[in-house]
């Protein structure tokens, strides 16, 4: 990706938009490999590449601003994360369905973002619309529809809703693992969930031996 930066810059120029496809790209790799000073760096870069060449309003700007509460809710600034996507949501519907992916996938992080600040009733009808979606568009079993449903199980945790958690939370964990690797965000993120719900339902044992995966 910094290869692919560096040559768009010297054939297109700094401010061309294939330099923030792939500063968007690497953005996202830093993230997703907990490097979040220098995804935050590429990202408001890439933000305001974005800006000047489609406008504050335009798709690809609200894709930036949905990787910006993506990155802030790993860094632990959950209200940021909620205003960035619900920058992104509201830029998103002047332009698309609500069916549309993009939607969803906003949808679906700004219901983990309310969940982080303790907004748990705003966050289950994004987490549910997010999974509609993605089983509409992508199929029941794959791995876009997996994510929702996992997320979705955690908020029906922290609603109480054990049973259906569990089920929800089970069946996706060894699938999302064997998709994208145990070491992934994604999969540490589901292990959490796995393991707050063996701690609540007193499965310490358990819960011990997700930690030391």
């Amino acid at each position: 990706f910094e290869a692919a930066r560096d040559s768009a810059s010297r054939r297109d120029g700094p401010d061309s938009p294939h330099v923030a496809n792939a500063l968007d790209k690497l953005g996202v790799l830093y993230i997703e490999t907990g490097q979040y000073a220098l995804a935050d760096r590429e990202l408001t870069e890439v933000l305001r590449i974005r800006d000047k060449a489609y406008g504050a309003h335009a798709r690809m700007t609200a894709l930036c601003h949905q990787r910006i509460g993506y990155l802030r809710l790993y860094e632990g600034r959950h209200q940021e994360a909620v205003e960035s996507l619900q920058r992104a949501l509201a830029m998103h519907r002047t332009g698309l369905r609500e069916s549309d992916p993009d939607v969803a996938g906003t949808r679906l992080l700004l219901g983990r973002a309310f969940l982080r600040t303790g907004q748990h009733e705003l966050a289950k009808p994004h987490l549910e619309a997010a999974l509609d979606i993605r089983t509409a568009v992508f199929g029941d079993r794959s791995i876009p529809a997996t994510m929702a449903k996992n997320a979705l199980g955690w908020c029906l945790l922290r609603h109480g809703e054990l049973d259906r958690a569990e089920s929800l939370l089970r069946s996706t964990y060894p699938t999302i693992e064997a998709a994208i690797g145990r070491s992934h965000i994604e999969v540490v993120a589901a292990r959490e969930r796995l393991i707050e719900l063996c701690t609540r339902t007193g499965r310490t044992a358990e819960a011990a031996q997700l930690r030391a995966r």
